[in-house]
């Protein structure tokens, strides 16, 4: 018959490889749970870089969106002070009241188109004045 000092050997010898295997199992979840920890770390990192990048790029496009919008400004005021000096010499002068010939209107408007189209291709061009 089966003593109980066997059993016990046969008790402990079974826990003694339970507690063997079980930890063998608790290390290989601990390094399945810090390669997961080191994947999503790298991926924060990559998110916190592309964040980075986005809001560089958002400085970027409101400082030249501020920039085209000083330039429009300063365009308008120039437009309109030119406008102002050439009502104030038109006032007292008779030639300014006498009708333009349409050959002379005709060349005139040919002339600024191609002056436009050629400062629309010029690198950093000020954009036209909206009216005109």
């Amino acid at each position: 018959m089966i003593n109980i000092k066997s059993i016990a050997l046969s008790v402990a010898i079974a826990a003694f490889f339970v507690s063997v295997g079980y930890g063998q199992y608790q290390r290989v979840a601990k390094e399945k749970l810090e390669v997961k920890a080191q994947h999503y770390k790298d991926e924060a990192g990559h998110y916190r870089n592309s964040e980075i990048a986005i809001r560089n790029q958002y400085d970027v496009i409101n400082t030249a969106l501020a920039d085209r919008e000083d330039k429009r400004i300063a365009a308008e005021k120039q437009v309109t002070e030119l406008k102002e000096e050439l009502k104030h010499a038109q006032k007292d002068n008779k030639c300014a009241r006498e009708p333009v010939p349409d050959a002379v209107t005709d060349r005139l408007r040919a002339r600024v188109t191609k002056v436009n189209a050629t400062a629309a291709r010029a690198k950093n061009a000020v954009p036209p004045v909206p009216g005109s």
